[in-house]
């Protein structure tokens, strides 16, 4: 253990020497990180200056006279993809600022002065590590592109209301990109306006949904800027937006339709009278669609879902064997499994229902076409596996103590170690249950029944188009031998596979 340390150390000593002549980068650069997003700007400052500047240490407010009447010019402004500690954000932005200024050929081996308004960013840069890993890990970045660029880095503190990078970060300028489209103060665009006044406006739609809109406008608001857009009628929005999903589709290679969509509704849902009005932008999903067709999953076999049940029960999830069976059998969305409580299962005789049933039924407190909709358990052989997780949980528990990223992860490991099509996702438990009952001669009205569709078109549509996809994968020979034999006696295989 000892000699490879001491090797380490050998191959890291050619590394271990700082040039004290080394000169000043030609830029000072500032960093900010918001909830919103990440700001960096700089700005040319005379080496001198440069020098006085990095010579105050320490969180008191520096000596900011010097620095007063800088030009700063934004280098990077624009929103985050996902959310994260504030203090880490503030390291990622760090990481970006550093990799820019190595972008420069004469910034190889000088010293680079920085300014951030995080104390604890400031003193974690100078010691190049922290004691907590999330920040550690970003460190380290800026750590390997200092080693490879020689930069020496020299972080000062500087108070917010003084830090040039804090608009860009939360994207300020960004408001009078629609200036030609006045927001109702009531209602406001997100993060604006009083709060107490919006809620009723967020109701319109569901918060999942909601959020979703808010994010696809600030990229959609961080890209204006960037390309110096300012639409002042329906015309030229309308001209924009097309602009935008143009950009989208070449910078994805063909994905990302979603994210399109989700800005149109989201322009037209902050600026309501714009709804039905942007013909272009609508046009330019539509050849997007046409371009890049939807992808369609296929359903997947009841034989097929139970082998998948078991494998998960085999490697120590029972319970997400459960979930997959009870979605095969009731048509549950994924959003409608993982939201169920113990309280929403009705078994047989259940008085809550004040009469005779023969069948588990379950609540759907929330889901895509309404609250408290009504699914049946038909099977009663889950309905036996059911009634197992159910004697494990308090009243008022989830049913399935898990999100839906968890389960879909899950489910798509288990069809990967059986050699599955990657074509299976969760949603085919759904689209194989009720083509499964339809071609058993089961009604297409009481499919659609508890499928709980809202429009009966897209139903038939769905229902269909499962028979024809049932054809599009293949299973290995092996799988669907082993799969039969597990789906003859479905609880017994269930809990046989139990990892004990």
């Amino acid at each position: 253990m000892v000699e490879c340390e001491l090797r380490l150390a050998m191959a890291l000593a050619p590394l271990l020497f700082v040039s004290l002549s080394a000169p000043w980068f030609s830029r000072v650069v500032a960093t900010d990180a918001s909830t919103e997003g990440q700001g960096v700007v700089a700005s040319r400052v005379d080496a001198g200056v440069l020098a006085a500047e990095a010579a105050v240490s320490g969180p008191d407010p520096p000596r900011f006279v010097a620095l007063d009447g800088c030009d700063w010019r934004t280098i990077i402004s624009s929103p985050w993809r996902w959310s994260e500690h504030i203090n880490v954000l503030e390291a990622r932005v760090l990481l970006a600022a550093v990799r820019w200024v190595s972008s420069f050929p004469d910034s190889l081996g000088s010293r680079v002065l920085i300014f951030s308004d995080s104390a604890v960013l400031v003193y974690a840069a100078r010691k190049g590590r922290s004691s907590a890993y999330p920040l550690l890990r970003v460190l380290r970045g800026v750590a390997a592109v200092q080693l490879a660029a020689g930069l020496r880095l020299t972080c000062g503190w500087i108070p917010s209301h003084a830090n040039p990078a804090d608009e860009p970060s939360r994207g300020r300028q960004l408001r009078d990109c629609f200036r030609g489209f006045r927001f109702d103060p009531t209602l406001g665009f997100p993060g604006e306006g009083p709060p107490r006044c919006r809620f009723l406006f967020e109701q319109a739609v569901k918060r999942g949904t909601f959020e979703k809109y808010v994010s696809a406008a600030r990229r959609f608001l961080f890209w204006l800027a960037g390309a110096g857009f300012v639409p002042d009628s329906i015309k030229e929005m309308d001209d924009v937006l097309v602009e935008y999903f143009h950009d989208l589709y070449l910078l994805r290679d063909g994905r990302g339709r979603a994210d399109a969509e989700a800005t149109l509704y989201a322009v037209e849902l902050f600026v309501p009278r714009l709804r039905r009005k942007l013909s272009s932008a609508r046009l330019a999903l539509r050849g997007w669609r046409r371009l890049r067709p939807p992808t369609s999953h296929p359903p997947i076999t009841y034989a097929v879902a139970v082998a998948v049940a078991c494998r998960m029960a085999s490697t120590g999830y029972f319970e997400l064997g459960v979930a997959t069976l009870l979605a095969f059998d009731a048509y549950l969305r994924v959003g409608e499994l993982v939201g169920l409580r113990v309280d929403d299962v009705a078994d047989v005789g259940d008085h809550r229902l004040g009469g005779r049933h023969d069948v588990m039924a379950l609540r759907l407190a929330q889901t895509k076409t309404g609250p408290d909709q009504f699914a049946e358990v038909r099977d009663p052989a889950v309905c036996a596996l059911v009634r197992s997780v159910v004697r494990l949980r308090e009243r008022d528990d989830f049913l399935f103590p898990f999100s839906s990223s968890f389960f879909r992860y899950h489910f798509r490991r288990a069809c990967d170690e059986l050699c599955l099509s990657r074509a299976y996702v969760p949603h085919s438990l759904r689209h194989g249950g009720a083509t499964r009952d339809f071609m058993a001669g089961v009604t297409l009205e009481e499919v659609l029944r508890r499928g709980r569709w809202a429009s009966t078109k897209s139903a038939r549509h769905y229902i269909q188009s499962g028979r024809a996809l049932l054809l599009t994968v293949e299973i290995p020979a092996d799988v669907a031998r082993v799969a039969r034999i597990l789906a003859a006696d479905v609880f017994t295989s269930m809990t046989l596979a139990q990892k004990h």
